[in-house]
């Protein structure tokens, strides 16, 4: 999950620095791409939070 995380996060930079070299001006569809990039991020980070207390609820309940 980690891995994952980060590969997102390196995908959102490259993103924004090609769309800032292509359209350096301010424009709306650059910020909602950036936004959509971001906020995958953030929801990907958000399931490997859930799958690591997943993985601690299985531990405590003697499953794992």
């Amino acid at each position: 999950m980690i891995a994952l995380v980060l590969a997102a996060e390196l995908f959102n930079t490259a993103l924004e620095h090609a769309l800032d070299g292509l359209h350096p001006e301010q424009a709306p569809f650059v910020r909602l791409a950036k936004d959509c990039a971001a906020a995958s991020v953030m929801v990907l980070g958000s399931c490997s939070v859930i799958v690591f207390l997943l993985m601690l609820v299985e531990v405590w309940d003697g499953r794992g």
